[in-house]
């Protein structure tokens, strides 16, 4: 599960591997969107489990449920700095009248030369047999479906999404090797319908979690 660090054409790298994903960690600080939902809950503990420097967590309001994941997203970075013990991240949040806000930030991050890398927490969509057995009108993003290996690395290696080729059920597998399943977990949010921080239990993200998790908090 550890991992030491190498040589890379910018910076040294640790390479990462959990229940066969490879996580890679620059030897300097990084940046991470933290939604509030499951997926970028347990990457951002990874990185701070593992990385020795400072991590950016970085959140944008969701506009579609008014801006109620910040809550979630809060609490999720306030339980990793518990459970890893590792105070060297700052929490930035930013709220949104317009979508157009969020790509702001992003693009903000990736010109900043401080930060290593930026990380985003999206993963891919169960195969479409196990999403014709959800109970939801809804079918998921298009572009998350497996149906081919998508690229990890984007704007030239300043964008990196580690999940992007595994879906929710590898995500609740390493929660639960990490042992963080009973607290971690129930603290996340995956719900677009709700405006009150629970779960419908009827949306496309509802039944990917509980599909995957067996359970939705």
């Amino acid at each position: 599960m550890g991992g030491n660090y190498f040589e890379a054409s910018e910076y040294r790298i640790m390479d990462i591997n959990l229940c066969g994903v490879d996580i890679h960690i620059p030897d300097g600080e990084i940046a991470i969107n933290v939604s509030g939902g499951a997926d970028s809950a347990l990457l951002l503990y990874i990185l701070m489990k593992y990385s020795p420097h400072k991590v950016i967590a970085v959140t944008s309001g969701n506009i579609g449920i008014d801006n109620c994941n910040t809550i979630p997203a809060t609490q999720v970075v306030n339980k990793v700095v518990e459970l890893t013990d590792n105070y060297s991240v700052e929490h930035s949040i930013t709220y949104m009248r317009e979508f157009d806000g969020r790509k702001a930030v992003n693009e903000s991050l990736v010109a900043d030369e401080n930060i290593k890398l930026y990380y985003l927490g999206i993963t891919s969509n169960p195969s479409e047999e196990v999403v014709k057995t959800f109970n939801c009108a809804e079918h998921g993003e298009e572009d998350r479906y497996p149906s081919e290996e998508r690229p990890v690395w984007r704007r030239d290696g300043a964008i990196y999404i580690p999940f992007y080729n595994i879906d929710k059920s590898k995500v609740a597998e390493m929660y639960d090797y990490l042992g963080i399943t009973d607290t971690l977990f129930p603290l996340t949010l995956s719900c677009t319908k709700n405006r009150d921080g629970t779960h419908c239990d009827n949306c496309w993200w509802c039944s990917e979690r509980k599909w995957a998790f067996g359970r939705l908090v």
